[in-house]
C-alpha cells in the first residue's frame, strides 16, 4: 500500500515530534535485552527500566507487510494489550486513513517506523519500541513513562536541531510539519508573510522563514523586533473562519 494522502498529511503534523520522543526512548533503551510481559502489558529491560506498553502490530520480513494487533487472530492477547490499537482503528475510521482500518497490509512505500511514529503523535505516547522477532519486528507504543517525560527538552536550540534533523531524513511539509511540532512544545506561533515567531512560554524566541513553497529556508533565535507587522497567514491545516 503506498502513503494516501490523509497518512502524509497525518505524518507531516506528528513527524518531527514523535522524532524527538524516540531520541528520548533510545537515550533510556539503547543496546538493551529485553523481554514483554504482555499479560502485564509491561515492556521489560535489560538495564533494569520497565515501561508500560501497547502491542501496535508487526511488520514481515518476508512479504514486507504490516499486521494490526487487533487482525492477528493467532495472538490471543488480551484486548488491554490492544486497546491503542482498537482506538487507531477507530481514529482511521474518523480520518479516513486506510492505514489505520486495514488490518493487513503490503508496506510499499512505508514501514513499521512510519506507521509506529504516526500511532505515538495520535495517541499522544511517550514512544515506541522497535522489538525484533522471529521474521521481523514488533511495535509496542510505550505510554505513561514518567521517565521519558522529565527528558523532555524546550529551548530554542532544543526544537531547532530537532526540526533540523527531521527535515533532513524525511521527505516532510515543512510549514506545518515546524509549525504542528512548535505547537507541541508550547510554542505560541505567529505567522505574517514567510516569516514564523515561535515565542516559548519562558519568553525565548525561534524565528523560521520560509520560500514560496512554504518550505523552510533559515532558523535562528532572536528578540522581537520592532517592526510593521505583515499580512497573517492561515495554517494549511485550518479552515479559515466564515467572514460575516
Amino acid at each position: 500500500m503506498s502513503a494516501s494522502d490523509q497518512f502524509s498529511a497525518l505524518f507531516d503534523r506528528h513527524a518531527i515530534a514523535s522524532h524527538d520522543k524516540q531520541l528520548r526512548v533510545a537515550k533510556l533503551c539503547e543496546q538493551s535485552d529485553w523481554q514483554v510481559d504482555f499479560e502485564q502489558g509491561e515492556l521489560r529491560l535489560g538495564n533494569g527500566r520497565r515501561f508500560q506498553i501497547q502491542l501496535l502490530g508487526s511488520e514481515a520480513e518476508e512479504d514486507d507487510s504490516w499486521l494490526w494487533a487487533w487482525e492477528n487472530g493467532q495472538s490471543e492477547l488480551a484486548d488491554s494489550v490492544t486497546y491503542a490499537a482498537r482506538r487507531l482503528r477507530e481514529m482511521g475510521e474518523r480520518l479516513h486513513t486506510p492505514e489505520l482500518t486495514t488490518g493487513h497490509f503490503q508496506l510499499d512505500d512505508l514501514n513499521g517506523h512510519a506507521i509506529a511514529m504516526l500511532c505515538v503523535g495520535l495517541l499522544r505516547a511517550d514512544g515506541y519500541y522497535c522489538a525484533p522477532i522471529p521474521g521481523g519486528s514488533a511495535y509496542l507504543l510505550i505510554t505513561g513513562s514518567p521517565e521519558l517525560k522529565a527528558l523532555n527538552a524546550h529551548g530554542p536550540e532544543h526544537v531547532i536541531g530537532r526540526i533540523t534533523e527531521s527535515l533532513s531524513r524525511a521527505d516532510l511539509n515543512h510549514l506545518p510539519a515546524v509549525g504542528a511540532y512548535l505547537s507541541y512544545k508550547g510554542y505560541k506561533l505567529d505567522f505574517a508573510g514567510k516569516v514564523l515567531t515561535a515565542t516559548s512560554a519562558d519568553g525565548d524566541v525561534v524565528v523560521l522563514e520560509f520560500d514560496d513553497l512554504d518550505r523552510l529556508r533559515s532558523m535562528s533565535t532572536t528578540h522581537h523586533a520592532d517592526s510593521e507587522p505583515a499580512p497573517r497567514r492561515w495554517w494549511p491545516w485550518r479552515q479559515r473562519p466564515a467572514i460575516g
